[in-house]
Order: structure tokens, then C-alpha cells, then sequence
């Protein structure tokens, strides 16, 4: 196993980027600053294309939280340019922020984010790194799987076979934390389609991991159950409309769970009374040998992390208790509202 590299941009600004926190915190009660350095590659190969494309999650940039009697106002920036970036921040925080709130009701918080002291780092190892693999080996790894697997299947029309890997680094500053991770992680799946002349079915076939390319050693195996899947699925009986007792795989239940209750468990959502979770917090959902866990903590995959773009540290957090709803998913702004801790479930779609 190798260590991760770590990102030279975000450390290379780091003193630079105290600074503007140490300058801002005469005007502002709460300043924080996340930084986001995300990079990869995702290699498709298909029946009738390959491409080679960056990583879907690429950005690389920084965001700053600050918090004046009027609320929290942000400022998104890539270039650190220390007096320029705390005259932004004071101009839209305390002049425009002020225009757009005159007039309106305003959401009212009555604490400060959490800003306890913490110094943490965590560098994960994985098998291949990022930056040390061989794009054209991939490609043609994948294209031989997929070559060798969709010529066992005479109904197979298409096969997909994609890969995604992605380096995270982010860095966390406050005027008392002070985190720093990287980590990577890889996502794939293999998709068919298979017609018999007269019907078309698609199923596929996903795969992840908190990895590097390494992940590639399973797609030959999810061609394989994608393509077998799919021809049988041109034979499969309609389901007749009705309620069944079902028995489900693992990846099947977590969907169902994600779905049809894990929405209904974000706390942002009780904030704005659209979450049916709050209705039933402290009472029974579900039979008593139900246990539901979430959060960057509770299990190594895809979204595990050290801590949330909040800097808070990630949770394993236990939603349903021997049936009882015990808690829902909380980030730092719903958690002040609410009168709650954050659940370290603070995740931005972009620095931007």
C-alpha cells in the first residue's frame, strides 16, 4: 500500500490563508475557510466508444464562512490574494448581505458553528496512486474485458464499462481548528443492453471503493453479472400491480432505506417542515431488530471522510435504535436552528 500525495496547492497557501483569517476576525464574530483540491480520471469504454475524461468531481478552490448579527455570507474564490479576498468578504458580508435582508424576515441563530480546538490529519493508503497510473493500460484492460465478456452473450447489443477515480484533499481552518485529509476513492459500473427483437432491457452493475484503480479487478466479474442479468431480464415475468412480502439483497435494502427514509431523516428538511421524521423522533418505526447507522464513520466506503466541509469531524451516527427513531442527519446551520450538535453530515456540491 501507498500513502497518498498530498496536495501542494492547499498547503502552499496555508499560512496565507490564516492570515486572512487572523484580519477578518476583527470584523466578524465566526470565520472559517475550506479549501478543496479534487482530481482524478473517469475512463469509459463502450461498444461503440472510448473516451478519457477528468475526474466528474474536479474543482480546486476555496470557500469562507463568516457570521455577522445579520447571518452567516460566503465568499467562493481560487486565486489567494490576502487584501483582496478580505475586501470581498467584508463588502458582500457587510454591505450587500444587508441590502438583500432589509425587508425580509430573517432566519435568527443564536449560537456560533462549534469551533472547539482541533489539530487533525489523516493520509490514506491505497494500492495504485492516482498520479502513477497508466491511462492507456486502463483503457485497454477495460477494453479487453469488455470485448471478452459481451462475446459469451449473443443478445447483448451494448456493453458500458466505466471507471471514476478521484483524489479528495481538503484543508479546514478556523481560528481554533486546523484539519487536513486526503483520501481517494473510486466508483465503476458495468451496463448492458440486450434485445431480442422485439423487447430491449438495460440493467447494470455498480461497484466502489475508498481506492485508487485497483478497483478494475472487479469489473470483469460485474460485465459478467450485467450481461447475464439483462438477457434473463427479456424472459422475466411482469410483476402483476399488488403488495408482496419481499425478501431483499443488501444493496437493494439500502436503496430502499436511502429512499423512502433517509430523506425523511435530513434535519435541513425539519428546519423547513418537509421531513416526516421530525413527526416520529423518539417513537417506534420499524421492528425492534432494526438498527439503522449513517455517517462518514460508520462504515470505510465512498463517503468516508475525516471531517465534513463544516469541519466537523465525521460520525457514526445511530438513526434507528432497536426500531425507535433516535436521530436524523444534521449539518452545522441546521444543528444551531434546531438546538442540535451536528452530525458532521456537512457536505458542499462545490467550493463554489
Amino acid at each position: 500500500m501507498k500513502k497518498l500525495t498530498t496536495s501542494k496547492f492547499l498547503l502552499d497557501n496555508k499560512s496565507k490563508l490564516q492570515e486572512i483569517i487572523k484580519n477578518l476576525e476583527t470584523d466578524f464574530k465566526y470565520v472559517s475557510i475550506l479549501g478543496c483540491d479534487v482530481d482524478g480520471a473517469s475512463y469509459s469504454v463502450t461498444t461503440s466508444a472510448i473516451s478519457l475524461n477528468p475526474s466528474p468531481d474536479y474543482q480546486r478552490g476555496f470557500v469562507i464562512r463568516v457570521y455577522t448579527d445579520l447571518g452567516f455570507s460566503e465568499y467562493s474564490f481560487n486565486e489567494v490574494d490576502v487584501e483582496k479576498v478580505c475586501e470581498n468578504v467584508r463588502k458582500i458580508a457587510l454591505e450587500d448581505r444587508k441590502k438583500i435582508v432589509e425587508g425580509l424576515d430573517r432566519v435568527t441563530y443564536d449560537r456560533l458553528p462549534n469551533d472547539d480546538e482541533i489539530t487533525k490529519e489523516k493520509i490514506t493508503e491505497v494500492e495504485n496512486l492516482p498520479e502513477e497510473d497508466n491511462p492507456e493500460k486502463i483503457i485497454t484492460t477495460l477494453q479487453k474485458i469488455h470485448d471478452e465478456v459481451k462475446a459469451k452473450y449473443e443478445k447483448i447489443v451494448q456493453l458500458s464499462l466505466r471507471l471514476n477515480i478521484t483524489q479528495v484533499n481538503k484543508i479546514f481552518l478556523s481560528k481554533n481548528k486546523d484539519l487536513y485529509q486526503s483520501y481517494a476513492y473510486s466508483t465503476g459500473f458495468a451496463m448492458a443492453a440486450a434485445t431480442d427483437g422485439n423487447n430491449t432491457k438495460i440493467d447494470f452493475i455498480s461497484n466502489s471503493g475508498l481506492c485508487g484503480s485497483e478497483l478494475i479487478s472487479e469489473f470483469e466479474k460485474a460485465a459478467e453479472d450485467a450481461c447475464r442479468r439483462t438477457e434473463e431480464l427479456l424472459t422475466a415475468d411482469r410483476v402483476v400491480p399488488g403488495e408482496y412480502d419481499i425478501i431483499c439483497d443488501p444493496d437493494f435494502t439500502g436503496l430502499i432505506a436511502h429512499e423512502a427514509f433517509g430523506h425523511g431523516a435530513e434535519m435541513d428538511m425539519y428546519v423547513k417542515e418537509r421531513a416526516k421524521g421530525k413527526e416520529y423522533q423518539d417513537k417506534r418505526v420499524a421492528s425492534d431488530k432494526i438498527i439503522m447507522h449513517d455517517g462518514a464513520t460508520a462504515f470505510d466506503e465512498v463517503s468516508s471522510y475525516l471531517f465534513d466541509d463544516e469541519g466537523n469531524l465525521g460520525r457514526d451516527t445511530v438513526i434507528i435504535d432497536k426500531g425507535i427513531l433516535r436521530h436524523g442527519m444534521c449539518d452545522e446551520l441546521s444543528a444551531i436552528l434546531l438546538g442540535q450538535e451536528s452530525t458532521g453530515n456537512g457536505k458542499r456540491e462545490s467550493f463554489k
